[in-house]
């Protein structure tokens, strides 16, 4: 009697197992995440709080503000490069394996028609290319020299002719640019960010020229000057005269 409406109920049909298909599901992600919009980092910040080696207890910045929140947090947790070889034990270890497997896990779920293996495939070519050139972020090879010098309690200064900009010291790490600091007579403490831009500032720059309140008490412009050759055009104290 109606010979359309076999065709008519099979396309509903048809309509509502596509629209299953592409509704989704809360067994997938975390209420946090969003149906994946967002990343649930929360387990992870606590986390990177009890590792603390991202970030110096001791600092200015933790003085002023206290521990990182999580907004902070977000700025800095794919930033490993600031985290001396001495800090990465067991914890850290699987802290950085269990972000890993999250974010690629993340990844999956919301991208699943993305070849993922392929693309891991070329970042890990793309870094073998990078570490074979020695271009790692966060990896320094130190010169000959310093072993000796390390052994003998000497505290190198870093000579920031060979730096273009602020974010070039951050290979050098945090516990080098802190001993770097230190041999120039200024204060040490902060994120390796700040460290960074703290040295960079006195690049060409005479001791007198550098801001008092970046200058470390009982500091030495002689080490200083050392670390920070004088600007174009002006002679060390020790020439003139």
């Amino acid at each position: 009697k109606f010979p359309s409406q076999g065709a008519v109920q099979l396309a509903q049909r048809e309509e509502a197992l596509v629209a299953a298909l592409l509704e989704p599901r809360d067994a997938e992600f975390a209420g946090e995440e969003m149906f994946g919009k967002y990343l649930d980092l929360t387990a992870f910040h606590e986390r990177f709080l009890n590792l603390r080696c991202f970030y110096d207890p001791e600092g200015e910045d933790f003085q002023e503000r206290g521990a990182p929140d999580y907004g902070d947090f977000l700025d800095v947790f794919w930033k490993f490069d600031g985290v001396e070889e001495r800090e990465k034990k067991a914890a850290y270890r699987r802290y950085v394996a269990d972000l890993h497997s999250y974010l690629v896990d993340f990844f999956r779920r919301t991208q699943p028609l993305v070849d993922l293996e392929e693309l891991l495939k070329q970042a890990m070519e793309d870094f073998e290319a990078m570490w074979s050139r020695g271009n790692v972020s966060g990896w320094y090879r130190e010169e000959a020299e310093a072993p000796a010098a390390a052994a003998e309690g000497q505290m190198r200064t870093i000579d920031l002719k060979t730096f273009h900009t602020a974010s070039d010291l951050h290979s050098l790490g945090r516990d080098r640019l802190k001993e770097g600091l230190q041999a120039a007579g200024l204060k040490a403490g902060g994120t390796l960010e700040q460290l960074a831009e703290r040295l960079f500032s006195t690049k060409g720059k005479s001791w007198e020229e550098i801001p008092k309140k970046i200058k470390a008490k009982k500091s030495s412009p002689t080490a200083a000057a050392a670390a920070a050759p004088p600007a174009a055009g002006k002679r060390p104290r020790e020439a003139e005269g």
